[in-house]
């Protein structure tokens, strides 16, 4: 299984600072209940009033202990010695009941939790909260059942709880009975919370569920506030401490809107598909403050996933094309990798076809960066290739259609091959599922057509059809590649192609960054996924970003919310990577085979390399020609003199011919 590599490191940088104790009377409501339970050997409450008790026979299957003890990682602020609960799976006549002495119907409130969840857990529901005093319906508030799965409920889920980690989750319900959601102090989404099902009568339960969609973990704190604690506040509070959740945690260092000096930034676009269709109002918001923040920010080119509309409809088309102006009128460049709704279920039909849409003749093919389209189909912009220039680094990006077809993909061999200096990145559609495995139709056994495809065992472990997602399922899409197929065509064998972006299926599910891979050259090739579509009003304006520090290796992927207007702390929106640095070509080295000599003249000679001689070839040759000497010893080959290099290579200039081959 090729699972997403996170390295905490990656993920944020930390500040180790000083215990800092969130003072409780901090604009208290009317009946001012602050209450926290650090479960140091029972249910006693630690700070507060409030009570907390066991619903059945929960006591007989809970345990406390040190989290030296239980064999678990120590929480920030101690070593092994800090107590810790075990709760059980519990069943609906289990969990852990809190009366929390205020007003009878409480609408505005905090809880916080320090947890750890084993990654035995992943694949069920996790309840975290139950507001049926019966318990008599689904829980309020879970840990979705993926790998790194959000927090939410009712298909809104958002950000990602690390397994076998201590993470401090926390909600917040104010006046509008909208939730916010946060992770380790940082902000992760929020959700409509206006139902009556989310307000508190006098008691509710924790780690609850009608139907056994709970799992075992460890709590070590948890607190609850009869008021809506701010963002400030709760970022503030950091992540999990040993002293319990009234103190703060490790706290970020980081702010996501600080643009790191000397930096420049690639934005992506997910797919827009139901903002074109539903909210075109949220696509143009989301263009205008990319043009707004383009100098700002310095950001050198958009890049859009596909999937631009939910299908080929006028008003659509007219919307995106309306949306997508706003950087034509700025001259902000971008490049789309049209995705399966761009087209109408034929190759051929398609608005990357049309000079008044996206093809050759509209404004996208008037891109600044455009470096060229695919040769063979000289009027469609559904395969192009875009270079820019910044910090010193030269960027080529690749942007293939849905499924490319084999030919697509020799093409785009080709032009990289000839920009061979440049960092590669590949823009597509389709090439991996949530959850971070490519698409890959093959079978298991090769040798026996039916035998599973990898997609279909995939299906078994999710327990959910998503094969169906494969290029290789759309009859329209003749000749497709899936992601597998394209990890072996174009990515893996190149050392300087260490992003791939991609959308087509739902990023928030699973929670994870990122795909790690290692090509064959042994250089890393980071494989990200944006797609925000499955969120309210259509992806709720999320944009994300890549940061290339002026170091030109450190990557720091941020997302902002201009229809939010807020910065995700997301643990999979709000991280950082290194790339593997860019070999440069050797200037001369034109077999490519690490050394210049002249065998690399011969090669030049007789065509047989695509690279333009060059000014700097003809030093290396010139200074380097000594080192021919397994070449000489042979006796084989009359090589000339480098002054006899140099001299024929003036004389071609003059003539302007610069022939690699023999007439």
């Amino acid at each position: 299984m090729n699972e997403a590599i996170l390295r905490i490191s990656d993920v944020r940088l930390f500040l180790s600072i000083s215990l800092l104790t969130i003072l409780l009377c901090n604009s208290k409501s009317a009946d001012g209940i602050d209450s926290i339970w650090n479960f140091e050997g029972d249910l006693s409450t630690s700070v507060g009033s409030s009570l907390l008790s066991y619903r059945g026979d929960t006591a007989t299957f809970t345990s406390f202990g040190t989290t030296g003890a239980l064999g678990l990682p120590s929480i920030y602020g101690s070593s092994g010695s800090e107590q810790v609960m075990a709760f059980p799976a519990a069943t609906p006549s289990q969990g852990y009941t809190v009366t929390h002495g205020g007003s009878p119907l409480v609408q505005e409130y905090t809880m916080v939790w320090d947890v750890l969840y084993p990654e035995s857990s992943d694949i069920q529901w996790r309840s975290l909260m139950q507001t049926s005093v019966t318990n008599g319906n689904d829980g309020d508030l879970f840990v979705r059942n993926v790998p790194w799965g959000g927090i939410g409920i009712s298909g809104q889920y958002h950000g990602a709880i690390r397994p076998d980690e201590w993470n401090r989750i926390a909600v917040t319900r104010d006046s509008t009975g909208t939730w916010h959601k946060y992770i380790n102090g940082g902000y992760v989404g929020e959700q409509d919370a206006s139902s009556s099902r989310f307000a508190l009568d006098p008691t509710f339960h924790l780690f609850a569920d009608e139907s056994n969609d709970t799992a075992p973990g460890y709590v070590s704190s948890y607190r609850y506030l009869d008021r809506a604690m701010s963002s400030g506040e709760i970022l503030q509070l950091g992540g999990a401490n040993a002293q319990g959740t009234g103190v703060a945690g490790q706290v970020f260092a980081t702010d996501p809107a600080t643009v790191s000096p000397g930096s420049y930034s690639i934005a992506i676009l997910g797919d827009t598909q139901n903002y074109s269709q539903f909210r075109p109002d949220i696509y143009s918001l989301q263009t205008q403050w990319l043009a707004d923040n383009a100098s700002s920010r310095n950001i050198q080119m958009v890049l859009h996933v596909g999937d631009v509309v939910n299908f080929d409809d006028t008003t659509q088309w007219n919307n995106a094309a309306a949306a997508m102006s706003t950087l034509d009128n700025a001259q902000v460049p971008y490049a789309i990798a049209p995705g399966n709704h761009d087209y109408a279920n034929n190759r051929n039909v398609t608005q990357f076809n049309q000079a008044n849409r996206f093809g050759s003749g509209s404004p996208y093919a008037n891109q600044s960066t455009l470096g060229g389209n695919y040769p063979a189909e000289p009027n469609s912009m559904l395969n192009t290739f875009h270079t820019f220039e910044a910090n010193g680094e030269k960027t080529i990006i690749m942007a293939l259609e849905f499924g490319p077809r084999d030919e697509v993909i020799n093409w785009a061999n080709a032009v990289l091959d000839s920009h061979p200096d440049h960092r590669a990145i590949l823009l597509t559609h389709a090439y991996m599922f949530d959850g971070g495995r490519w698409f890959d139709a093959s079978h298991v056994d090769p040798n026996d057509p039916m035998s599973p495809t990898y997609d279909q065992i995939r299906d078994g472990e999710v327990n959910h059809t998503e094969s169906i997602y494969n290029p290789h399922s759309y009859g329209w899409a003749t000749g497709a590649n899936d992601g597998k197929e394209l990890w072996d065509k174009l990515v893996k064998g190149r050392e300087n192609m260490p992003l791939v972006i991609t959308g087509h299926q739902f990023d928030e599910l699973d929670g994870f960054p990122y795909q790690l891979e290692q090509a064959d050259n042994g250089n890393d090739v980071y494989q990200l996924l944006v797609d925000q579509q499955n969120r309210t009003t259509g992806g709720e304006g999320w944009i994300r970003f890549l940061e290339f520090s002026a170091d030109g290796h450190t990557v720091t992927v941020k997302s902002y919310s201009p229809y939010l207007d807020q910065w995700s702390y997301a643990s999979d929106e709000f991280f950082t990577i290194e790339l593997s640095p860019i070999s440069q070509p050797i200037a001369g080295d034109f077999d490519e085979d690490g050394d210049v000599d002249g065998n690399d003249f011969l090669v030049w000679q007789r065509g047989g390399s695509p690279n333009e001689l060059s000014a700097e070839d003809l030093l290396a040759w010139d200074t380097n020609y000594g080192l021919a000497a397994s070449l000489l010893a042979t006796g084989t080959t009359m090589v000339p003199e480098s002054s006899t290099l140099l001299m024929l290579a003036g004389f071609a200039s003059l003539m302007g011919v610069w022939s690699r081959r023999v007439k």
